[in-house]
Parts: C-alpha cells; structure tokens; sequence
C-alpha cells in the first residue's frame, strides 16, 4: 500500500469503499500527487462505512460499484445514514445506465473508470465545492448575523446516559418561567426522542411530517407543528415511528434556521457525539451544553472530544461543561476532579434520582414540581448564566487558556492515575 503524506486542514478527506485493491491503490496515488485530496481509510466492509465516516471525518464517500451487486440500494442507505455527506460513486463510463440509477438513488456525483487522474480530482472537487455551497444556502447562510437572531443552544454529550434530555428540558423551562424568555425546545437527534414522556405531550404534528410535506422552510407550518407546553414553552417532537423518523441534518439546520427568528432561545436536544446529526448541530449552534458524568469513561470521552475538536480547530470557546449526576455512588469526588483538572464548570448539578425519575415519570419537569429542590436551583442558575449571555455574549477564552486546560486533560487520560471515588469503601 501506498503510504500516504499528512493531511492538511484544508483537505477534502475521502472514504473508500471498495474491495479491490488495484483501485484503491490508484486513488492513493491520486490523492498523493494532489495536495487538496487525502485518503482517510478504505474498508470493503459495508457496515463499517458509517462509523468510519464519523470517526475519520470523511466528507466525501467513494463507492466502487464493484462492491455490491446491489448498488443503487446500498448508495439509497448510504444517504439515509450519512445525509450530511458527498458520495461520489465510481462507474465504468460506458454504463451511463447504472450513473443515472446512481445519482437517482442518492449520490452527488460519479467519476468513470478507467480511471484517469487528473479529470478524477477535478471532479472529485467540483462535486465537493457544489455539495457544500448547496449546504450552506440551504441552512440560511448561518453565518449572516442579521439572520441570527435567537440563540441556539445545543446540549449534547460525548457519552450516552449523561442526563442531556433532562437537562434540556428544565433548562428549557427554567429560560421560559423564571427568565422570561420566548423558547422553543426542539428534538435533535436522528431517532425518535423522549421529550414527549418528559413533558407529556402527545403531538399531532412532528418533525418528520414537516419533511414529508417539504414545509421544513417555512415559518407557519413550523409553528404550527409546534406543541405548547403548561409552562407556554413550545416544543418541536418527531415522531414515535423508528420508520418515519429519518430527518437529515440539512433539513433539521433548516428548521432551526427558519424559526429562530421568532424565539429569544431555540434549545436542541442533541443526543450524544453518536448521533449522526451531533457534527452538524455542534458547528451551527451559538452556545454548547456539553454534559458529562464524574465517572472515567464520561470525563475521557468528553477530554477526547475536547481534544480532538481543538486539534480541528473547533470554537472551544463556545462549549460550557456541565457536570451531572454529582456525588453518585462510585463516581469521582468533585474536588478531585477540580483539583486534577484545574477547570471550572459552567453548572454542576446533583445526583438526585428520586426526584429526577418521579419527574420524568409524571411528565412534569421538577422546575415546575419540585421548585425547591437543590438540583432545581442548580439548573435555574445555569438558565441564568446562559439568558445573560445571551444579552451579552461572553469573550471566547484566550487560546492560551484553552490550551492549558487541554494539556491537563491530555496528561490525565495519558497516564493512568488514582482518582477518589464518592460512597466506595
């Protein structure tokens, strides 16, 4: 195999698809002699491709149609799982036939075989450059301040079960009642969410039926799939059904995009980093609840993704930790984990899993039910800080700053280390 230089920021990062190796080698030797191109791996293992796709930061898949024999299904799945990526699909160029089924099926684009270099990369950048200015149109231009008027606020973990979904929804609350904001709180995952249960609703309108009827541009049929909560928060559901329930990414940024402009808040509930809109979601948003657990595996999956988003350049400046579910048994004492990391947290909130499942349970969010409860004010002075900033947005940390803390948090989970646990003997 051929090995491969370094990629740079810039370049496009491409996943093949493919079992033969004289192909893969020949699109090594393209990327090698072409800068703007880099090879993140090759699998010929179809159930794979998703994972590696996120994991590698692939923007572009490469399909060899040699692959399956059942490639106008396989490039249909791959844009139901991977909505927010380029699939190019490498054709012989005299079946224009299985190119159109191709393209129908899904893929942005295709590349003929034999290939040949210099027309292959031409293409392969011309395809990319269109897919993402058509991203960009089709989200609202993000970037346009006068277009921004809502905060969005996505909360999110790099670990499942950290408590996103309560977070959300009584922060959610708490902006609405106490701080006095307008709010819609939104689900943001690829699969049917739970915030239905949390706040007992039962919607006649979803997020998916707003797809189905290509309504996801405009504002009054956004509002009015919208459910109105006791607390007059307004909440967007999907639906129930695991098979109606696909929403791509681009069409969820779209939503959000439309109807922030009405909101003081738009609050996402994102899931966690698995969730294949969790990228996308990270990117868009003003503000990044990022919710972890005083346990090892939460506090190393959440150090990587700081890791890792600021080796990619990622606003870290935006994401505000939040640690959850405190003084559990067996997890992490809070003062070491302080101590060890020397970082403050935007909130921390309690173990308190009577009060949290007697909410969930009775689809009453405890900053309604339980008004005085200790994890009541601990949210509450999260939806605070984060109403205040929304009047005054806060300077992101100077990169030094930043920097520091992620050398701490790279020494932690590079060697291994004694950390006191809460209730353990």
């Amino acid at each position: 195999m051929i090995t491969q230089r370094r990629s740079s920021d810039q370049a496009i990062r491409i996943l093949i698809l493919s079992k033969e190796s004289q192909f893969i080698d020949q699109f090594y030797r393209i990327a090698g002699e072409d800068p703007s191109l880099f090879i993140t791996c090759h699998t010929a293992r179809l159930n794979e491709v998703v994972s590696l796709a996120y994991q590698r930061r692939s923007g572009i898949i490469l399909v060899d149609f040699r692959v399956t024999d059942q490639l106008t299904a396989l490039v249909g799945k791959l844009r139901e799982a991977l909505p927010d990526k380029v699939i190019i699909v490498a054709i012989p160029i005299t079946d224009v036939e299985k190119a159109r089924q191709a393209l129908l099926a899904g893929a942005n684009g295709f590349v003929n075989m034999p290939l040949e270099a210099n027309e292959t990369a031409k293409i392969i950048k011309q395809t990319y450059s269109v897919e993402q200015k058509r991203l960009q149109k089709i989200v609202g231009e993000a970037n346009r301040q006068d277009d921004r008027r809502g905060q969005v606020i996505v909360v999110f973990s790099a670990k499942g079960g950290a408590g996103t979904t309560t977070l959300a929804v009584n922060m959610a609350v708490s902006l609405q009642v106490y701080e006095r904001q307008h709010v819609l709180l939104m689900e943001g995952s690829s699969l049917p969410g739970d915030l239905r249960t949390f706040l007992n609703l039962k919607p006649t309108q979803t997020l998916a039926g707003l797809v189905q009827k290509h309504q996801t541009d405009n504002l009054s049929a956004i509002l009015g799939a919208v459910q109105l909560h006791a607390s007059k928060l307004q909440v967007l559901l999907n639906t129930e059904d695991f098979d109606e329930s696909a929403v791509f990414v681009r069409e969820l940024l779209q939503m959000i995009d439309t109807a922030r402009g009405e909101f003081d808040a738009v609050v996402v509930d994102a899931g966690s980093l698995a969730d294949p809109h969790s990228g996308s979601l990270l990117e868009y948003a003003d503000v990044l609840l990022l919710v972890t657990e005083p346990t090892l595996p939460s506090l190393h999956r959440t150090a990587q993704f700081l890791l890792a988003a600021n080796r990619n350049h990622f606003n870290v400046g935006k994401v505000q930790l939040i640690l959850n579910k405190v003084g559990a048994r067996g997890s992490i004492d809070i003062d070491s984990i302080t101590n060890t990391l020397q970082m403050d947290f935007a909130g921390v909130i309690d173990f308190d899993d009577r009060l949290a499942n007697n909410a969930t349970n009775n689809g009453v969010p405890f900053v309604l039910g339980e008004k005085n409860s200790r994890i009541t004010r601990q949210v509450r002075y999260i939806a605070h800080l984060i109403a205040a900033q929304n009047q005054s947005p806060p300077a992101p940390p100077a990169n030094a700053e930043v920097n520091r803390l992620l050398g701490r948090l790279n020494q932690l989970f590079s060697r291994k280390e004694t950390i006191p646990m809460t209730g353990v003997a």
